[in-house]
């Protein structure tokens, strides 16, 4: 039964001015016959009408019994290996239930299935095909979250059918509420919102309980204390029998002595069923960041192992020690090496009394834990494709949120000329890499053919990213590199060829990226007509270097022609670098095209090392922004302790070019003179950032036996370098049920408790920022903030405060969370499940009820909705253009009374004068005169009418009349116009001839001659 449904019926209001209107409409068109002015009054009600409902949502309601069940499938490690049963595997149990459920299904239903694990992914949508052999894949570890799989199988389902979400899991979520998304479909039944109400959830448990398992519950250590203190580290270990083994703890990656007086540096340990828990005293080294790490190492009994999986086999945690940290030199110059001449810089440090540590790119730490042992970092001739921008934003982080210090140093492989331009670190550089375009002229044209073929929809590395997604983003930062001088154009190819981004200056980045990231994968993969028209673009480029960068993950269908095409691109003064993704593509072939066009080739494995590919792609190809020759530096008036005591600075060899930023706590000490900067430094957070735009080595040769060299390096170093400062106030950091929990007691220095504190807890990972939260006082000078974090790693946390509008000093602490969490329960959590079902309405399945899944129970049939709001607007332009039509088109007068009268007149007289023609041809013919004859029949086709001589002798003079006014009135209008005329002379004629001209006279003369022929 068909019906209709409005979404906003309140807009049908607009109904009560369709009497007035029409009113007025109908007493306005007073000009227009009766029935014009009822049409057009009628044609605005309609309109008026149709309006109303177009905006009132109308939507036409059809009632269906069609079901639709989208299964949640749980992919996670813990299903995988505790999950079989009876030889089986927990997929092949998944699946064969799937099969028996889709053969008993009616032929309308439908059944799509969605994976997950720490992330989700659908698998097939609602379908009436066989999906259930369909693989299942990995979406993410170390985790289950069961609420995002809950909402998205029921985005799932279609608006035209029944739902139903089956769920197929142990039920252990270590991430996420499920039972809040249950909530909420539950109330979505019971209030009947939308077409269709509520999802009930339907489970089938995947039951196991493990027998024989011992994990590493914890591990925890103080979160802060001095350097050189022995601390007590605790290990929880929980077992679900009697176990025995060894317990084996690391700090810094060195095992230490957890045995005491016995032999050996393990402690072997007896396990009852249930928590034990370790102690441990270590004396902590000197240093800034202690790591702990605790590993339980399983023994056998009589050929049994006593435990089941080894990824909750371990545990780590890690303690801060206030006090002097070391400066990082990351050397990008000769990779760290001793004798190298980036080891020149980290000398003159050490001799300065600085604890110097000197790394190459690929030693940077990589987390923000790893950052806190130093208080200073300084890149020197570091270029941005060295360092991924996971440790770029680390870095800054650290700077801005921890402060630290960062130092710059120039070379040809740094500021811009190093592809720092759009990194994370530009922003907080006290100088602009970019220079004014009047400065610059096009260096580089560069076009990026990316791969978009459906292969390019392959997840990376078990996350919910693409091949697809990161190359984009590979290709957008890489865009984002590049000057607004520079061109660049965006080609992407599949079986089809798409100019992504035409040719053109790089003046507007964002949206470029946005038109990168929007490319999507599909179809096959022909390169050749991509690089075709990537040379077309290129060719139409003004530009000092053009290059071309290929990226393809699989076999060309047409490979055979790509060298050739590469070499006819390189005669054209374009070289080709490519990309090959994965070991599906085909490198043989990529590698040629690269040698053919002199370009570079590389071969990636893990995507997620793209966009430094593309960087120093980007950096190569790019002349640098450098000017080299002899350059005097200038100390300038500003107050800096950086230049204090400097004199007589030499000559430098080169400058890396930039600007000063237009910000007024920016100092710029240093510069060229020609006002290039030199040396700037500022405050970024509650760190320091200094760039010095030369080198430290080769473009500094004369600085290095400069007196003064040590001790501008040395005083460079000490001003950026992080200030130790210490709260004293007592922080503690524990995880547990998903949550850091910070503690917080202040007090000042007499013990009296701080109350009123006003601050928060900034959560960082190794991503980037977690989370954040205020402090709430639970007690005198007691504090506390939870922050939710589920994955595993290491975690720092910023605390800041205020106490009567005093700035407290920021506090740092760290806490681990352990991976193998999902193994942590041996058994599956069927009370959750359970609950799940309840709350929806839904029921607890076993593997024997397939048949059952599409049966509807209390699933009555649904409305359907179809929104109508194409059909009214269509129909409403129809009648708005009948409405003008019928106030413009005088339609009425072809029906009206007076229009038939004069049609019937007419044709009335012209049957009569057809009559009296007739009866004048038959009296002529009576009269038997042979000359009347056949004068009529020489004249019948002129004359109309002749009955007798008179009547005929009137019909000719009436023709002869016609033809004499046309002869006057031509004979007027020329008069007229030579009157007009001002250059012909104008005879007035005699009163008689005037006369005698008229039309009088010329009737006159037509008919005397009639009446002679006669």
């Amino acid at each position: 039964m068909m019906g209709l449904a409005w979404d906003n019926p309140w807009w049908l209001m607009l109904l009560l001015l369709a009497a007035p209107l029409g009113y007025v409409a109908y007493r306005r068109f007073v000009s227009m016959t009766a029935s014009r002015r009822v049409s057009a009054a009628v044609a605005r009600l309609v309109l008026i009408a149709l309006l109303s409902a177009g905006l009132a949502g109308a939507s036409s309601v059809q009632e269906t019994n069609r079901l639709a069940v989208v299964a949640a499938v749980d992919v996670s490690a813990s299903v995988d290996r505790y999950g079989g049963a009876d030889g089986q595997g927990a997929a092949q149990r998944i699946r064969a239930f799937l099969e028996s459920a889709a053969t008993a299904r009616d032929d309308e239903d439908l059944l799509g299935v969605v994976a997950f694990a720490r992330g989700t992914e659908p698998v097939a949508a609602p379908t009436r095909s066989d999906i259930a052999d369909r693989p299942l894949p990995q979406v993410g570890s170390g985790g289950t979250d069961i609420a995002a799989a809950l909402r998205l199988a029921a985005a799932m389902i279609p608006a035209d059918s029944a739902g139903r979400i089956l769920l197929l899991s142990d039920g252990n979520e270590t991430q996420g509420d499920a039972l809040a998304v249950a909530e909420d479909l539950a109330r979505a039944r019971l209030l009947g919102e939308g077409a269709r109400g509520g999802l009930p959830i339907d489970v089938l448990p995947i039951e196991y309980r493990v027998e024989r398992e011992v994990s590493v519950e914890f591990v925890d250590a103080p979160p802060r204390t001095a350097s050189g203190a022995t601390v007590l580290v605790r290990v929880g270990l929980r077992a679900t029998a009697p176990a025995a083994g060894v317990l084996r703890l690391t700090l810094n990656d060195r095992e230490v002595d957890a045995n005491g007086a016995d032999p050996g540096t393990g402690r072997r340990v007896l396990l009852d069923a249930g928590r034990s828990v370790e102690l441990v005293e270590v004396e902590l080294p000197p240093g800034r960041v202690h790591r702990f790490r605790a590993v339980f190492e399983p023994e056998e009994r009589g050929g049994i192992r006593a435990d089941t999986a080894l990824e909750n086999n371990t545990g780590s945690a890690f303690t801060l020690s206030p006090g002097d940290g070391s400066v990082l030199v990351v050397d990008g110059v000769s990779g760290a090496a001793p004798d190298g001449p980036g080891a020149l810089l980290g000398r003159a440090l050490s001799d300065a009394g600085l604890t110097a540590e000197l790394r190459p790119p690929v030693g940077i730490p990589s987390d923000l834990i790893e950052f806190e042992a130093f208080d200073l970092v300084i890149l020197q001739g570091v270029a941005a494709d060295e360092i991924d921008r996971g440790t770029q934003r680390a870095l800054a982080t650290f700077v801005s949120e921890m402060g630290g210090g960062l130092v710059m140093v120039g070379g040809p492989r740094s500021f811009g000329a190093g592809g720092w331009r759009g990194s994370p670190l530009e922003p907080i550089l006290p100088l602009h890499l970019d220079l004014p375009q009047r400065a610059v002229t096009p260096e580089i044209a560069i076009a990026i053919v990316l791969d978009s073929s459906g292969s390019m929809r392959r997840g990376v590395l078990g996350s919910a990213r693409s091949q697809q997604d990161i190359a984009n983003e590979a290709a957008a930062i890489a865009v984002a590199a590049l000057d607004p001088s520079d061109r660049v154009c965006v080609v992407s190819f599949n079986s089809a060829t798409q100019l992504v981004l035409p040719m053109g200056p790089n003046d507007d980045p964002d949206r470029a990226a946005a038109a990168i990231r929007g490319i999507r994968s599909g179809g096959g993969t022909r390169i050749a007509p991509a690089m075709r028209l990537a040379a077309e673009q290129l060719a139409a480029a003004d530009a000092k270097v053009k290059h071309m960068i290929v990226l393809s993950d699989g076999r060309a269908m047409d490979a055979d022609q790509l060298a050739g095409i590469a070499e006819d691109i390189h005669r054209d003064g374009v070289t080709v670098s490519t990309i090959a993704v994965g070991d599906g593509a085909d490198l043989g072939t990529m590698e040629q095209v690269a040698d053919a066009a002199q370009g570079s080739y590389y071969h990636v494995i893990n995507p997620n090392v793209l966009p430094r590919v593309f960087l120093k792609e980007v950096r190569v190809a790019r002349t640098p922004l450098v000017r080299e020759g002899a350059i005097t530096p200038v100390v300038l008036p500003a107050p800096s302790a950086v230049t204090a005591g400097l004199t007589q600075l030499p000559r430098l060899g080169g400058v890396n070019l930039t600007r000063p930023r237009e910000d007024a706590s920016v100092t710029l000490a240093m510069a060229t003179r020609r006002g290039e900067p030199l040396l700037a430094h500022w405050n970024v957070g509650v760190g320091q950032v200094a760039a010095f735009t030369s080198d430290a080595h080769e473009w500094a040769s004369r600085w290095v036996d400069w007196p003064g060299y040590q001790r501008f390096w040395g005083q460079l170093a000490r001003a950026m370098s992080r200030s130790v400062e210490d709260s004293g106030l007592d922080l503690r950091v524990r995880h547990e049920d998903g949550l850091i929990r910070t503690e917080l007691n202040a007090a000042d220095d007499d013990g009296v408790p701080l109350d009123l504190v006003r601050g928060g807890v900034t959560v960082y990972g190794s991503s980037g920022q977690v989370g954040q939260a205020a402090l709430s006082q639970v007690g005198p000078g007691a504090y506390e903030a939870a922050v939710d974090a589920d994955e595993p790693g290491s975690y720092v946390l910023v605390v800041r405060g205020t106490q009567d509008g005093r700035p407290l000093p920021p506090m740092l602490a760290g806490v681990t969370v352990s991976g193998g969490s999902e193994f942590r329960a041996l058994s599956s959590d069927a009370g959750l499940l359970r609950a799940l079902a309840e709350q929806t309405g839904g029921r607890v399945l076993t593997p024997g009820d397939a048949e059952l899944l599409f049966d509807r129970g209390d699933i009555g049939p649904i409305e359907a909705r179809t929104p109508l709001w194409r059909t009214l607007l269509a129909w409403a332009l129809a009648v708005l253009l009948l409405d003008v039509g019928t106030r413009r088109v005088a339609w009425d007068r072809l029906l009206s009374s007076a229009f038939g009268a004069d049609w019937l007149r007419a044709t009335r007289g012209l049957r009569q004068r057809g009559s009296a023609a007739g009866a004048s041809v038959g009296a002529i013919r009576s009269r038997g005169g042979a000359r009347a004859t056949s004068r009529v029949q020489r004249t019948r086709t002129a004359v109309d009418v002749a009955a007798t001589d008179e009547d005929a002798q009137r019909i000719a003079f009436e023709a002869q009349q016609r033809i004499l006014r046309a002869r006057a009135e031509r004979a007027a209008n020329q008069q007229r116009r030579e009157q007009a005329s001002p250059k012909v002379e104008r005879v007035a004629p005699k009163k008689d001839d005037a006369a005698e001209g008229g039309l009088l006279a010329a009737k006159r003369r037509a008919r005397k001659r009639f009446e002679d022929d006669g």
